[in-house]
């Protein structure tokens, strides 16, 4: 939830500053760590601490930002950039 409203919160202050509508959003990309990123997508990061540190998954299926809380038009999907495993 934290990662989502702070989304939120970026998404907000871009759109004062630049004022473009949310409805303009096409596409959201996102890069971040990699526990970041498996726990704004809803998956357990607990096994990259366990040795042998792999992630759920280094590459996610694009995916409706909106079904992640994300504040913004249904149309628009949230693409990551692969994650690093050790």
């Amino acid at each position: 939830k934290t990662v989502v409203a702070t989304i939120n919160e970026i998404i907000k202050e871009l759109k004062a500053q630049s004022q473009v509508d949310v409805e303009h959003i096409g596409h959201i990309i996102l890069a971040g760590n990699t526990t970041m990123t498996q726990i704004l997508l809803g998956l357990d990061p607990k096994y990259i601490r366990l040795a042998p540190y792999i992630p759920v998954a280094n590459f996610f299926p694009p995916v409706r930002a909106n079904s992640l809380g994300i504040e913004v038009g249904k149309q628009v999907y949230l693409f990551t950039f692969p994650s690093v495993a050790s």
